[in-house]
């Protein structure tokens, strides 16, 4: 005799689909952890550049900070493929 399954009751899902499954759940999580690093990153270099006494210097910080937030937009992208969306705000400016 066969035995039915509650209506609440959900079988577990194959090995190998669980796995993939924990893979993309594991990328997603990586290129948030690099989105995150590559908008702090910026952050930081614009407010270097803010302090900075050097205009030389301080060109310099601007254009690492904006390559840094590139690379944020392009991981940005790549999360997008996976269907995260993501909105960076930017901290308010000090006054100083």
């Amino acid at each position: 005799m066969t035995e039915l399954a509650s209506p609440g009751a959900r079988s577990a899902p194959p090995a190998r689909s669980r796995r993939r499954f924990d893979d993309d759940r594991l990328e997603i999580v990586e290129l948030l952890r690099r989105a995150a690093v590559y908008a702090e990153t910026a952050a930081v270099l614009d407010r270097r550049a803010g302090r900075c006494t050097s205009p030389a210097l301080a060109g310099v910080l601007r254009e690492r900070a904006a390559a840094h937030r590139r690379r944020a937009d392009g991981v940005r992208a790549d999360l997008a493929a996976h269907g995260v969306t993501l909105t960076f705000r930017r901290p308010p400016r000090d006054p100083s």
